[in-house]
């Protein structure tokens, strides 16, 4: 007579248990990388699109006034190149409520310069939104003439992860980094035309990451906090570097561009070319066009793209 009984199910065997674990362990370690290189490559496009977006707004700009913005306002009312633009990054409401007539950090455009604009930030950045509180030094003429500096405290003022090269230091050409120097694309206090980028719209710098600040970042570590605030700000004057060239010392560890040196890309974030990409960082060039920059890229290369009437040659495959 057949038993009503049921038997019970076979239990795992203890290798057939250790070997579904090994086999979940080998799909979990192909899938983590695969998710983060994907993830990764996502913030790059997103970052990308911010770059092109921000290109297209100096390109609209020039089209309506037939020259391109300045690097930054220092003559007047002291105020950034994002400041100039604002209309066609789709801010026209911050615009309206700028007052041009004062400088960036007059605490009539407090309320205004607290915004978040989502467009200035890389997805890569880790960080994410964020501010920055400080002290602005602005040199001016006082009203006989003479120079004075005037001292601004700002307060929760919101940052950027994008900044404008204006210019190749003469030093770097000294110290023998650099073919040339001169302007950038965009120079403190000059509107370029078109026909000033005498080395081509293509093969000229217009904006470049700059990521992570106010916070100082050397190669990949974050080493200090809250490093020249001023520089982190989207609508401030101080929102563009110069470009001289990283060297390493070894006796503090960290890098210096106090005077000139090899490295280009990914150094430090403190007046440089800097990212949270793999490998490199991206730039939009003069005619709208993003790239991605290596950072093995030479000194010399990267001042090539820099200036905009150096002379130079650039392949486009060097970097």
């Amino acid at each position: 007579m057949r038993s009503s009984l049921r038997e019970p199910p076979a239990a795992f065997a203890l290798h057939e248990l250790l070997l579904t674990i090994a086999i979940v362990a080998v799909l979990l370690g192909m899938l983590v990388p695969a998710l983060y290189k994907a993830h990764e490559a996502a913030n790059r496009v997103r970052c990308a699109n911010n770059l092109r977006q921000i290109g297209q707004a100096c390109l609209s700009f020039e089209k309506s006034y037939h020259f391109f913005p300045t690097s930054i306002k220092d003559t007047g009312p002291q105020r950034s190149w994002t400041v100039q633009i604002l209309p066609w990054l789709g801010r026209g409401d911050l615009a309206r409520q700028y007052d041009y007539h004062k400088n960036w950090c007059d605490p009539a455009n407090a309320a205004v310069i607290s915004q978040q604009i989502p467009l200035l930030y890389c997805p890569a950045s880790p960080s994410g939104p964020r501010t920055a509180s400080g002290v602005a030094s602005l040199k001016t003429n006082d009203a006989s003439g003479d120079r004075v500096v005037l001292k601004y405290p700002f307060e929760e003022a919101a940052c950027s992860d994008y900044a404008v090269i204006h210019q190749v230091k003469d030093i770097a050409k000294s110290y023998g980094f650099a073919d040339a120097y001169g302007p950038g694309m965009l120079m403190v206090d000059l509107f370029p035309r078109t026909s000033d980028i005498t080395d081509g719209l293509s093969n000229t710098l217009m904006i470049n990451e700059s990521a992570g600040r106010p916070d100082e970042w050397m190669g990949r570590q974050m080493t200090r906090r809250d490093v020249k605030t001023g520089d982190a700000v989207w609508a401030s004057r101080d929102n563009d570097f110069s470009f001289r060239g990283f060297t390493f010392d070894e006796e503090s560890q960290r890098y210096t561009n106090k005077a000139s040196g090899p490295c280009a890309v990914n150094c430090s974030n403190i007046e440089g070319a800097y990212s949270f990409h793999r490998g490199g960082s991206q730039a939009v060039f003069g005619d709208g066009a993003v790239r991605f920059i290596g950072q093995g890229v030479s000194t010399r290369l990267f001042a090539r793209l820099v200036t905009r009437d150096g002379g130079e040659e650039v392949n486009l495959a060097d970097y």
